[in-house]
């Protein structure tokens, strides 16, 4: 799921107008696991697409650095990367709630 969430936060940005002197691209995650997961040739589909979405990401806005870059979460920090990350994993659980079926 964490690597799906970078995926489609990358095709977003493979169709918006980007500033074309973006050089560092910062892949936020609390998932350590899923940044080596992220390769043409990884072993999970969502891998696979997650690195398609990056090259396409960086080819449109002359192949700038990128890194992946550890958030320490449910730790309750209040700094913004903390909160963020909290929020996407709220807004995750929420959407996936609402896919269950409803019990009668």
């Amino acid at each position: 799921a964490e690597i799906m969430c970078i995926a489609n936060a990358l095709h977003f940005l493979s169709k918006v107008r980007i500033n074309d002197k973006v050089r560092l691209l910062i892949i936020n995650s609390d998932s350590l696991h899923s940044f080596g997961r992220i390769k043409k040739n990884s072993d999970m589909e969502a891998g696979r697409v997650a690195a398609k979405k990056l090259r396409e990401v960086r080819l449109k806005i002359g192949m700038p650095d990128y890194e992946f870059r550890h958030v320490k979460a449910h730790k309750g920090t209040t700094d913004a990367r903390s909160w963020a990350n909290d929020w996407c994993d709220q807004e995750a659980k929420k959407s996936m709630r609402s896919l269950l079926p409803k019990s009668t």
